[in-house]
């Protein structure tokens, strides 16, 4: 048998299967709502009960099921946003921490005797470029005097 044919013979054998299927489905339908309109002759004092409940019972699971969705959408949007952001602490620390240390050193007078107190803005600029020139008639002593190293460079930088 060629594959054409295999095909074709493939193809009529679901429709076929579909209109069983099809056929099975809408009798077992019929059938169903047969009986429950036979079900549904009661007295006079219980009319109205069955629908008002399956309509509220539908409405609380479909609510529940949306309120459900909405919750895992923002959950996982939370998620995504805490990752990121925890991407960009990770990465900023290391420069953080460096930065602070080189602020320390330049604010302790132990280690840099420029330093004493709480330096103005102008005598800050000037001590951070630790160049040796005024800064708005600033002028502060390049640290160390004698140019050896310079303390606010690390080895890695």
């Amino acid at each position: 048998m060629s594959t054409p044919k295999l095909i074709r013979a493939v193809q009529a054998l679901l429709r076929q299967v579909s209109r069983v299927a099809s056929g099975l489905t809408k009798g077992l339908i019929s059938w169903l709502l047969r009986n429950l309109l036979r079900l549904g002759r009661r007295p006079a004092s219980q009319a109205g009960f069955v629908l008002p409940t399956t309509i509220l019972l539908l409405l609380i699971v479909v609510l529940t099921v949306g309120a459900i969705g909405y919750r895992t959408f923002t959950r996982s949007q939370q998620a995504i946003i805490d990752r990121q952001q925890q991407v960009v602490s990770n990465a900023a620390t290391p420069v953080i921490d460096r930065a602070k240390s080189k602020i320390e050193f330049l604010l302790d007078s132990r280690k840099d005797e420029r330093g004493g107190g709480v330096p103005s803005g102008d005598q800050l600029v000037a001590m951070m470029t630790n160049d040796g020139l005024p800064v708005n008639g600033t002028t502060v002593a390049k640290f160390p005097q004698d140019g050896s190293f310079d303390p606010y460079t690390f080895e890695d930088e």
